[in-house]
């Protein structure tokens, strides 16, 4: 499953093969994302970004094991307020993890996704969204309260909230499409 995730995260950010990339990983766990597409864009250079000492002393012993030290580094970064200058990515990727932002429109994470971007790069976000606007059942509202509390996470953002974020901040070419079907 997560393979597959990943593929359509990927394909999603059209990374040319022959020339070469700046990634960002936003939210990069221990790097399994990010040393997968590292074996399928060996041009490309990766930066997996999490706040966690654990997941970046884990994720660098899985880069050097596999030996892709040259394609990746993990760094201690909060994706809400990165220390990367701007326009500093080709290409930017959240999957699974962009639902950890603040906020109810996650407009931190969205404003430093934007900054550091390059003009004409891409992104994708795979993560869970609320669709509706109108109040949710009883049930549903217990359970996403349940979700969000052993999840750990603030909250998922309403989709169509998100996506005027992400127009607010000058992203263009923006697609919502639904995958979990």
């Amino acid at each position: 499953m997560l393979v597959n995730m990943s593929d359509e995260v990927l394909q999603h950010l059209q990374i040319d093969v022959r020339k070469p990339a700046s990634v960002a990983d936003l939210g990069c766990g221990v790097g399994t994302v990010a040393r997968y597409a590292a074996r399928k864009f060996p041009q490309a250079k990766i930066t997996g970004i999490t706040i966690i000492d654990y997941q970046i002393e884990k994720g660098n012993s899985f880069i050097c094991k596999e030996g892709l030290q040259k394609n990746i580094s993990l760094v201690k970064d909060n994706f809400e307020n990165l220390q990367f200058a701007e326009e500093t990515f080709t290409h930017l990727y959240a999957l699974e993890s962009a639902c950890h932002a603040n906020g109810a429109d996650k407009e931190l994470f969205i404003q430093e996704m934007a900054r550091v971007l390059k003009t004409g790069g891409r992104f994708c976000i795979a993560d869970g969204f609320l669709k509706q606007n109108k109040k949710p059942p009883r049930l549903f509202t217990y359970l996403y309260k349940k979700i969000i509390k052993f999840w750990a996470v603030p909250g998922f953002a309403n989709i169509h909230d998100f996506e005027s974020k992400l127009k607010g901040y000058g992203l263009q070419d923006i697609q919502v499409k639904e995958i979990s079907l």
